[in-house]
């Protein structure tokens, strides 16, 4: 006859160590520490809001459920009801069904975070190469589903801001060894608010004035100053876009990096965001993935 699992009324006490740590600072060895046990790895995913302590009503009676310690579950912790209906903690959150410990899946997260590649995360993680791979998937849907929940564009620049524009070539086929993309090619438009550093990116196909220009008016706000190279889609820009009283410079790569009239003038900002974009995008990612 089995031993029916231990259970007990659970009272959270917050773990203070955890309380203290600096998400923004926080480092590998750090986060091992604070997420060594599972109650610890509970705490730790309470305080980044992935996990609630507070039970809720109960789905089936609506009663207010209770917290209890419970031997014979993975994380110990169970809601239970009067009814008797019982929650695991993990249900409706990013944990639910996973066979991972919580410990390994924050791991994964802060290796996602810090741009990790998948092989060095599962290493790190202590996990195999395809649950890393599957896990850093779920993350980039979570990403996905953020940012087109956002509703609103952001839209950059205004009255004294300065925002260089540019296009750069976003994704190159495997086997295309020259320095000229192949037809099929992907390209990235985007432009970054000197003062703020707000930035906006979307990927284009063409890199016309019928392509680019809606899209400055987009995502620029009117009274900026745009700097960007010379390329044939941004000739007279002013007067395309006069009804934005937008101001417009710009600088002839072919012969200089930096306006010599005007030092000021150049796209070497945004020309760095776009080496760390290509750094983000594996040569080998597919096409759909991309946008």
């Amino acid at each position: 006859m089995d031993v029916p699992a231990k259970r007990t009324r659970y009272c959270y006490n917050p773990n203070p160590a955890s309380s203290q740590l600096n998400l923004d600072t926080l480092t590998s060895r750090q986060l091992a520490i604070s997420t060594a046990t599972d109650e610890q790895a509970i705490d730790f995913a309470v305080r980044l809001g992935l996990i609630s302590r507070i039970p809720g009503n109960c789905p089936q009676c609506q009663n207010i459920m209770e917290l209890y310690k419970d031997s014979g579950e993975k994380t110990q912790l169970r809601f239970r009801c009067i009814c008797k209906k019982s929650l695991s903690m993990l249900t409706n959150t990013f944990f639910e069904n996973s066979k991972l410990p919580i410990w390994k899946i924050l791991a994964l997260i802060y290796s996602f975070c810090n741009f990790d590649k998948v092989t060095k995360a599962a290493v790190q993680c202590e996990v195999d190469d395809e649950y890393a791979c599957k896990w850093f998937k779920r993350m980039r849907d979570v990403q996905e589903n953020i940012i087109s929940n956002l509703g609103e564009t952001n839209i950059i620049g205004g009255n004294d801001h300065v925002v260089e524009i540019d296009e750069f070539h976003l994704y190159t086929p495997k086997y295309n060894k020259g320095r000229i993309p192949s037809k099929g090619a992907t390209w990235g438009f985007g432009g970054i608010d000197v003062n703020t550093r707000d930035i906006f990116v979307v990927p284009v196909i063409q890199r016309t004035k019928a392509v680019l220009l809606p899209l400055i008016r987009q995502y620029v706000n009117p009274g900026t100053t745009i700097f960007s190279d010379m390329w044939p889609s941004y000739t007279n820009l002013e007067k395309d876009l006069k009804d934005m009283k937008i101001f417009h410079r710009s600088v002839n790569h072919k012969k200089e990096f930096v306006n010599s009239e005007e030092p000021s003038v150049h796209t070497q900002t945004i020309e760095r965001l776009w080496k760390s974009f290509r750094e983000l995008v594996p040569k080998t990612t597919k096409m759909e993935m991309i946008e």
